[in-house]
């Protein structure tokens, strides 16, 4: 499950049920409206940042996604099978 918080009061807002495995990353595209998320389960699943719904699931890693930063029109996954994408 993801949760969504409100910095100023810390309470969740919203929590995004999903079988889309284990989160261990996440990153916010603001200016694409995107919320990215890195899995156990070697993949990074897309959402729409305004409704919270799925709209991809990129594969390619054969580990998990432990981390993913955004620069610029790109982002970037690094991953337990010690590479980077």
């Amino acid at each position: 499950k993801k949760k969504i918080w409100d910095m100023k009061t810390f309470n969740c807002i919203k929590t995004i049920s999903c079988n889309y495995g284990s989160i261990y990353s996440l990153a916010v595209a603001t200016e694409y409206k995107k919320l990215l998320s890195g899995t156990y389960e070697n993949r990074i699943n897309v959402f729409d940042l305004e409704t919270l719904k799925a709209e991809d699931a990129l594969t390619g890693h054969i580990g998990a996604v432990y981390c993913i930063t955004i620069a610029g029109n790109r982002f970037y996954s690094g991953s337990y099978d010690s590479t980077i994408k």
